[in-house]
């Protein structure tokens, strides 16, 4: 049984007694992390899907740039998007890409209680129009288009999502199976994954985390937060999860994937709120990615493909860490 403590008063059901450090990894195992940089600034993290878009959590854009009476939102184009494995550029110079943000594109909805995107809004100058929720932007997540394609190798390719290949109400099934099965039984659940950069070491890390049952998620961000007893996370398309230890993910963090061995190793969220860095055990929230695939096909009116995956680009050994190969 897993127990995890989710505030000082609570404890619930699902009380983590294990602490797994996080491991140290590259772009290899996951292939599909970037960074928003402004200047040699990280402004967030972000999330590879196409060729040309990355998702990165709004509210994270939503922060004044340096010197400037202008918010990041404002100015995608000061923006730099840095994917794969700088360290690996000696082997091929596309293990490590960098390529300028040129549009932003945000979601907004009349229906906040559902993932439902009634227009996008391309580079907005203000977001005092979208629905707001508690802690910032309601759909928290954006698109970031960039100058150029990305060139997909071992080290850059896109997130793994859906099966493509089924119809638009399979897909919703499936992230409908996949949340229902682990809210009547979370105890039993395999982890989830989520990568994350540190910038004091100069590092990427892989940390285990387990879904967080909706009811005991609102219980804990009421226990920490009055305001959000009946208003925070209330909407359809929140997932939380709690990592395995005494922190979580922090704001910088924002924009990254969650990737869970029960859903196929694919993505089924990206990390929208996280307020504290998991002080007092808070979980962190993410946006499911049903909501990312109705942003993109709001935009560009079709959906996503299957792209290539990880082991499509073979590489040699002597490129990798003995444990990649």
């Amino acid at each position: 049984m897993i127990l995890l403590t989710i505030s000082p008063e609570i404890e619930c059901a699902l009380n983590l007694t294990k602490r797994a450090a996080p491991t140290i990894t590259d772009t290899y195992d996951v292939p599909w992390f970037c960074l928003v940089t402004y200047l040699t600034e990280i402004v967030c993290h972000c999330t590879i899907i196409h060729v040309r878009y990355v998702v990165v959590s709004v509210d994270s854009l939503d922060q004044p740039r340096p010197s400037s009476t202008q918010q990041y939102f404002e100015t995608p184009n000061y923006l730099t998007v840095f994917a794969g494995t700088k360290e690996k550029q000696v082997y091929n110079e596309d293990f490590y890409q960098t390529r300028k943000g040129v549009h932003l594109y945000v979601g907004n909805s009349s229906y906040a209680k559902h993932p439902l995107v009634d227009h996008v809004v391309k580079d907005p100058v203000s977001l005092k129009y979208f629905v707001q929720d508690l802690y910032g932007i309601a759909l928290n997540t954006g698109l970031l288009e960039v100058d150029d394609k990305f060139v997909w190798t071992a080290f850059v390719l896109p997130a793994p999502l859906y099966d493509w290949s089924l119809n638009d109400n399979q897909r919703i099934e499936q992230i409908e199976e996949f949340r229902n099965k682990l809210e009547k039984n979370a105890t039993g659940q395999a982890p989830c994954t989520v990568a994350t950069y540190e910038p004091r070491t100069r590092a990427l890390y892989l940390s285990k985390a387990v879904y967080i049952p909706a009811g005991f998620c609102r219980l804990a961000y009421c226990s920490f937060d009055i305001k959000a007893c009946t208003k925070f996370p209330i909407r359809k398309y929140h997932l939380c999860f709690k990592t395995f230890g005494l922190i979580d993910m922090c704001p910088l963090e924002r924009g990254a994937a969650m990737y869970c061995e029960s859903f196929g190793n694919r993505v089924v969220g990206f990390l929208t709120t996280a307020l504290n860095c998991g002080r007092r055990n808070l979980p962190s929230v993410y946006t499911s990615l049903e909501f990312v695939h109705r942003l993109y096909k709001s935009l560009t009116n079709k959906d996503l493909e299957n792209g290539p995956k990880k082991g499509d680009f073979k590489v040699p050994c002597s490129y990798l860490s003995p444990s990649q190969c």
